[in-house]
């Protein structure tokens, strides 16, 4: 019996490959559709693949030859239809700004205003995440929440600095549409600031990253809720916290002794420091000497080889 359907919903390239995926107990009948309705390919879903994970049967249908560009929908039988998605070489025009709202979304610590109240909630954990050492208090801000769970975890964290400042560095991307004010823990969509709202972003995970790095004198492994209570709640994530220190809204924060992700990290700090250079540069300062300290203190251990390079030639570059 058929369930649902999986397509890219960003589209596909004319050359590339194109696959879709039936949730289903078997192989399922398909047509491809264009806007006007018009089947343009007809295939079967036959290719069985077991999701252990989920606990699903899918089957996939290849419809590669489908090149031509426009708009189209897949149609099963009697299943209904999936969503319109587009065959073009501009397939992928503006999807990294439009991928930029899940990031407003997500920013933890930061009230979101979009037009007409469309994607608002109130600021979540603006007076949390403070750690204590040494005699000195330090707040850990900035970050993005997980999907989910709203968990703050630095491969999570850093790894999407990276990607992020390596779209920034390798194809230029300039754009502003955002506001954002770190001091007011404010993002306001759809009201341009003057500043690239790419290298906003890259700014607000390493605050993250490097705020919890000069808090411990080492990289959080996660920051997480402290009950299954609030580890569960959905939706909007200001409802986890009253803003008050020190009460039982402040999440935990774990640490661990992980070589291979130091070095990792290490490599990405390196990475989102060059795209910060002219930006933020006492932040992209910090990013190198923590890298370079992460790197520093790790061995030469055989295992350690690929994720050593790895940091090594961030840090060369």
């Amino acid at each position: 019996m058929y369930k649902k359907v999986r397509i890219d919903q960003c589209g596909y390239l004319p050359y590339m490959k194109k696959r879709v995926t039936f949730v289903s107990e078997q192989p399922v009948h398909f047509k491809v559709c264009n806007s006007t309705g018009k089947a343009v390919f007809e295939g079967v879903a036959e290719k069985r693949i077991e999701s252990k994970s989920a606990g699903e049967v899918n089957y996939v249908g290849d419809f590669t030859e489908v090149s031509d560009p426009g708009v189209y929908y897949i149609s099963a039988d009697a299943a209904g239809e999936s969503d319109h998605f587009r065959i073009g070489l501009d397939a992928y025009d503006g999807l990294l700004q439009k991928s930029m709202y899940y990031f407003y979304l997500s920013r933890c610590g930061m009230e979101l205003k979009g037009a007409a109240g469309v994607f608002s909630h109130p600021a979540c954990h603006t007076g949390l995440g403070t750690v204590y050492g040494s005699g000195e208090k330090k707040d850990v801000s900035g970050g993005w929440h997980d999907a989910g769970d709203h968990d703050l975890r630095v491969e999570s964290q850093a790894g999407e600095c990276y990607i992020l400042a390596m779209a920034y560095e390798c194809f230029g991307v300039d754009y502003d549409a955002t506001t954002i004010d770190q001091n007011a823990h404010l993002v306001e969509i759809h009201q341009p600031d003057g500043k690239n709202d790419i290298l906003q972003q890259i700014e607000h995970g390493m605050l993250s990253v490097l705020g919890g790095y000069q808090a411990l004198g080492r990289l959080y492994r996660g920051i997480i809720a402290r009950s299954v209570r609030k580890y569960v709640l959905l939706g909007d994530m200001s409802q986890m916290t009253k803003g008050i220190k020190g009460d039982n809204d402040d999440r935990w924060v774990f640490t661990e002794d992980n070589p291979p992700r130091e070095l990792q990290t290490a490599g990405w700090l390196a990475g989102a420091a060059r795209a910060l250079r002219g930006f933020n540069d006492t932040l992209s300062k910090m990013a190198v000497e923590v890298a370079k300290e992460l790197f520093a203190h790790t061995g030469t251990d055989l295992m350690l080889c690929s994720a050593k390079l790895f940091a090594a030639a961030e840090l060369w570059i």
